[in-house]
């Protein structure tokens, strides 16, 4: 009977750990939107919608997309690639990137913030480096504005200049616009990408180089 107890005991253990690697996995990973129910004019506008964060080639007639999630630990993993992308074919593609705060991610609207307030001083790309470097600095964070403060000065930025900025939200309108179109694309999570308006997920950066390599041969 005592090994029968134990056994139970044992299994029943054995479940809990699964359970609970299942739960972590699941709050660390990007989770899916609905599916967009949108036309396909509306999803060509979102597309096709300026930024003034982009970078490379901007006559490109290549365009790569990244909706991206300042507090995703995924958009944080895959961030050294896209800057690995972007190196080498900057002098041929144009690199946009549009904000998606996910619902899961209570600081990513703040996140979005202070990227923008640093772009307000020409510094988006920099800011954005540091913030997913930094991600475990600030991710669980009640109030984040004093981390984002530091990689600010870390990366010479107007202090004056970038607290007005954090503090007015003086470009949530913009980024609510980007939220607004990756739920119009119908974005399953973040990272997403979009080459010439073709949505790649699941593969990540390395799908991204394969379209772009495609492209760029099919252009010769």
């Amino acid at each position: 009977m005592n090994k029968e107890v134990k056994l139970v005991g044992i299994v029943i253990a054995i479940v809990v750990v699964i359970v609970g690697i299942g739960i972590f996995l699941m709050s660390k990973s990007p989770q899916p939107t609905n599916p967009s129910t949108a036309s396909s004019e509306d999803k060509a506008a979102a597309v096709a919608r300026s930024t003034p964060r982009v970078r490379g080639k901007l006559d490109s007639n290549i365009t790569v997309i990244e909706f991206g999630d300042m507090q995703c630990p995924a958009c944080a993993s895959a961030n050294p690639a896209v800057d690995q992308l972007f190196k080498d074919y900057g002098d041929k593609v144009k690199f946009e990137f549009r904000h998606y705060p996910l619902p899961q991610h209570p600081n990513a609207f703040a996140g979005a913030d202070a990227a923008e307030a640093a772009g307000d001083q020409n510094k988006f790309w920099e800011m954005v480096d540091a913030i997913y470097t930094n991600q475990k600095q600030w991710e669980t964070a009640t109030d984040p504005k004093p981390v984002f403060r530091q990689l600010a000065a870390n990366i010479g930025l107007d202090a004056e200049k970038f607290d007005k900025s954090i503090s007015a939200q003086a470009n949530r309108s913009r980024i609510n616009q980007d939220k607004n179109d990756g739920d119009t694309l119908g974005n399953p999570g973040t990272p997403t990408f979009y080459v010439n308006g073709e949505q790649i997920f699941q593969g990540g950066v390395a799908d991204v180089k394969k379209k772009i390599d495609t492209l760029l041969t099919q252009n010769k």
